[in-house]
């Protein structure tokens, strides 16, 4: 009859597309939230560990990832398929590793020190959620709708409502802090410009990684050659730091906090990288951003931050 339209159809080939991106976006969500919580319990073993050297802590950090992803490799080789990148790849991986272990890590323990954790969290992923969904729209290619945008705006404004939540707790604790918020102000201001930079600085190996292994790069050689750069330099650095000696007064019970905190993040990075692979980077940030929150609780909870008006 005229005048009525055809049913549209959709193809078993259209069909099944739909249905395997929705796996994967269900699956990396999944991924991008178990990464968000043992990403906390890794700032919480940091924390507990603030008083050693960043780099020492940073090198022992990392150790667990090589672990990880050497097994990872062995594994694949043994399957002929190693998955190995080339001379420009390994050059690629191993400068943006350092970066992310140096800017990143030591940045991120450094400022850890001074700021604290529920607001050393905050002010990271407020920078990797813009840097993020800036790169992966220009340097990606991937697309931010108007929700997208929008929804980014409300979690940065929520990340910032949180570190306000840290600094006016603080000042509850204790009132003196305003006495001498002028005597440790260059430290604070260094502590920021730090953290920033780290921020900055995890959110280019995301991107990096995001690039790498949707092309023919493997998930575990592109860990294994980001964590050699970071067991060897941050150890190189370290040991001179502190020598024998030094390393050896460090307690048993320090040690053992630094390499449960390598563990969670060697698992927390697995889950990101693979997250990376199945969905952009700005929706993995957006889903990763939840450990701010968890960040603030954590710190009421273990570390005795009293709670405000902005925390709730």
């Amino acid at each position: 009859m005229r005048g009525l339209r055809r049913p549209m159809t959709v193809s078993t080939a259209e069909l099944e597309a739909h249905r395997a991106h929705a796996r994967a976006v269900t699956l990396g969500t999944c991924l991008a939230l178990v990464s968000a919580v043992l990403y906390t319990a890794t700032n919480i073993c940091l924390k507990l560990v603030t008083d050693c050297d960043p780099y020492w802590v940073s090198c022992l950090k990392a150790f667990p990832t090589l672990v990880l992803a050497g097994a990872m490799v062995a594994w694949t080789t043994k399957q002929g398929r190693s998955g190995m990148p080339g001379r420009r790849g390994w050059l690629v991986l191993a400068a943006t590793g350092l970066l992310a272990h140096l800017g990143g890590n030591v940045g991120f323990q450094y400022g850890l020190g001074i700021l604290g954790l529920a607001t050393a969290v905050p002010l990271t992923f407020s920078v990797i959620l813009v840097a993020g969904a800036l790169i992966g729209r220009f340097w990606l290619g991937e697309p931010i709708s108007l929700r997208s945008a929008g929804a980014l705006l409300l979690l940065c404004i929520s990340v910032g409502v949180l570190g306000l939540h840290t600094a006016v707790a603080k000042s509850v604790a204790d009132p003196r802090l305003s006495a001498t918020v002028a005597v440790d102000s260059w430290d604070k201001m260094l502590a920021v410009g730090v953290i920033i930079f780290a921020g900055f600085s995890y959110t280019v190996l995301g991107a990096v990684i995001r690039r790498t292994i949707t092309g023919s790069t493997g998930m575990g050689a592109t860990l294994l050659i980001i964590s050699i750069a970071g067991v060897v330099v941050l150890g190189a650095i370290g040991g001179a730091r502190l020598g024998l000696h030094g390393i050896l007064e460090i307690a048993p019970i320090d040690h053992q906090w630094m390499l449960l905190a390598g563990a969670c993040n060697a698992l927390a990075f697995l889950m990101l990288t693979k997250a990376l692979h199945l969905v952009p980077i700005a929706y993995v940030n957006v889903i990763n951003a939840s450990q701010v929150a968890m960040a603030a609780v954590a710190g009421v909870a273990w570390f005795a931050e009293p709670s405000t008006a902005y925390l709730t």
